[in-house]
């Protein structure tokens, strides 16, 4: 599944097909499940039916509402940003 968004600009993907998308900026639709902090640094774990993605941003880019929201349990959210992929350390 991808389509774009009302404006036509970003398209819209499913966590699934992040990986060809590395670098573009795309919305991801979902439910935020999950938020920590660490310094500067946020946490945002984010699900659809497809599957789950961890999002990271600085303090200052993401309100203190949708940290109060993640608190109260799994919520819908639109994320609007670039791609870009960290591997896995073993």
């Amino acid at each position: 599944m991808h389509t774009t968004t009302s404006t036509g600009a970003v398209p819209w993907i499913r966590i699934h097909e992040a990986g060809a998308h590395i670098g573009a900026t795309v919305e991801l639709r979902g439910w935020l499940t999950h938020k920590r902090s660490s310094g500067k640094v946020q946490f945002l774990v984010v699900r659809d039916g497809s599957g789950e993605m961890q999002c990271v941003a600085g303090v200052k880019d993401i309100s203190a509402e949708v940290g109060l929201l993640a608190l109260q349990g799994p919520r819908a959210a639109e994320l609007l940003q670039p791609l870009t992929e960290t591997p896995l350390s073993d």
